[in-house]
């Protein structure tokens, strides 16, 4: 779960995309984004994009991939559900 506890996890997000022109992001380990914690996820996404890097969030499960979406983080990333099995 990523939560307002998550921030060391946005540092760490934002450490990785300095180096890198394209930002791959693998959210298959993360099973529910807690609602209080999406705006932080949201702002450092759309910083990220805004510097010019290409955001991909991957393996995302069903009920992440709605919430961002609705939240509008695919307006600055590109989604991508996990495969169903």
């Amino acid at each position: 779960m990523l939560s307002a506890a998550s921030a060391n996890q946005i540092a760490e997000l934002n450490d990785y995309a300095s180096a890198r022109s394209e930002v791959v992001v693998d959210m298959s380990k993360v099973l529910r984004l807690e609602f209080g914690f999406t705006a932080a996820f949201f702002d450092v996404v759309k910083a990220i994009q805004l510097a010019g890097k290409r955001v991909i969030l991957t393996n995302l499960n069903e009920l992440n991939a709605a919430l961002l979406e609705a939240l509008g983080v695919n307006r600055y990333a590109i989604l991508v559900r996990r495969k169903s099995t």
